[in-house]
């Protein structure tokens, strides 16, 4: 039987990073691509990409040592069975992005401020329900 591997570990969804294909969300909101609106919103989530670019950008030497580090952790724990230098590896590296996480929340609220000031009632459920959708995977 083939050895299973371990999941790999994702640090932009670690920190809560969403990239939001702006195609894909006019599209779920249901913002026709010649409306006015569309310039608007589309603005609105190009700031939002390319501001957490930003962040990733400025932390990418933390992102690619955490890791390194869960990384080698897991393939520790998972060879020996025992999985408590995985967790302690796990929580070091949530304790370092803490801050970060803090900042993509906050720009997370600041793009549905914005978002909220152009959408209808209608547009803006489905913005919810489609932004949840995407935060569970």
């Amino acid at each position: 039987t083939p050895k299973q591997k371990p999941p790999k570990f994702n640090v932009e969804m670690a920190v809560g990073m969403t990239f939001y294909n702006i195609e894909k969300v006019t599209k779920k909101i249901g913002i026709k691509k010649d409306s006015e609106k569309f310039i608007v919103v589309s603005s609105i989530f190009k700031k939002f990409n390319t501001d957490l670019n930003q962040v990733k950008r400025i932390n990418t030497f933390l992102f690619s040592e955490a890791e390194t580090k869960i990384m080698r952790a897991q393939k520790e724990s998972f060879n020996t069975r025992d999985y408590t230098m995985f967790r302690k590896a796990y929580k070091e590296v949530t304790t370092t992005f803490e801050p970060i996480v803090k900042i993509v929340e906050e720009k997370e609220k600041e793009l549905d401020k914005k978002i909220e000031k152009v959408l209808t009632t209608k547009e803006l459920k489905k913005w919810v329900k489609y932004k949840k959708n995407i935060k569970k995977r």
